[in-house]
């Protein structure tokens, strides 16, 4: 066309579309395209896998059992593609929403990681309904700035994190507390039993061989 391949993005938009498609992106920066997409508020809607040389001719090249390992490598390099530009969105969203489980994990010494497990579960939950809004409805960069911008978004994930600090904090000494209290019910039960004995056998009972 008239237009070179990262200035056709804008182009697109300001003709009325919000979806774009192309063939081969693979000589360029994905991080370029997906910028362009960004910006230009547009949807990627399909890219074709590597087609060989197609200067020189080739169309594909699944069908050449020689080349397997290369249409392999293709394939992969076209789902790294699709997603940059698809996982934009979700990328800004997790990263700014899920601060306080990447702050616990940093923190957090030994190989264990329990506070990790509480608060990133909990921050998680509370992050999830804004992400799975911005799934299925509108998937862009502006959509994603906007939800973290939102108080009451940060306030529900951050919040989650809070009762997920919460709990870690408070569960070492409940369940310290239980495991005291049940061991001195062991203790209690063992002395009346001992009682008992001594009060059916007499105090050689009690007494240490």
């Amino acid at each position: 066309t008239e237009l070179e391949f990262l200035d056709r993005f804008e182009a697109a938009s300001q003709a009325g579309f919000h979806a774009v498609e192309f063939q081969f992106p693979y000589t360029y920066d994905v991080n370029d395209i997906a910028s362009q997409l960004a910006s230009s508020k547009l949807e990627l809607v399909l890219h074709n896998l590597p087609a060989g040389n197609w200067e020189a001719g080739e169309r594909g090249i699944a069908c050449h059992p020689d080349r397997i390992a290369e249409f392999n490598e293709g394939v992969v390099l076209a789902i790294l593609a699709a997603l940059v530009p698809f996982s934009l969105p979700s990328v800004v969203l997790i990263f700014f929403t899920m601060l306080p489980t990447l702050g616990s994990w940093a923190t957090e010494k030994g190989p264990n990681k329990y506070a990790f497990l509480c608060v990133g579960g909990l921050n998680f939950a509370g992050v999830f309904p804004y992400l799975f809004g911005l799934w299925f409805g509108v998937h862009n960069l502006d959509e994603s700035l906007r939800l973290v911008t939102d108080p009451l978004m940060l306030m529900t994930a951050y919040g989650c994190a809070a009762l997920g600090w919460g709990i870690y904090a408070a569960m070492p000494p409940m369940v310290a507390s239980y495991l005291s209290s049940s061991s001195q019910r062991r203790v209690n039960n063992l002395k009346s039993a001992q009682k008992n004995l001594v009060e059916e056998w007499g105090d050689e009972v009690s007494k240490k061989g």
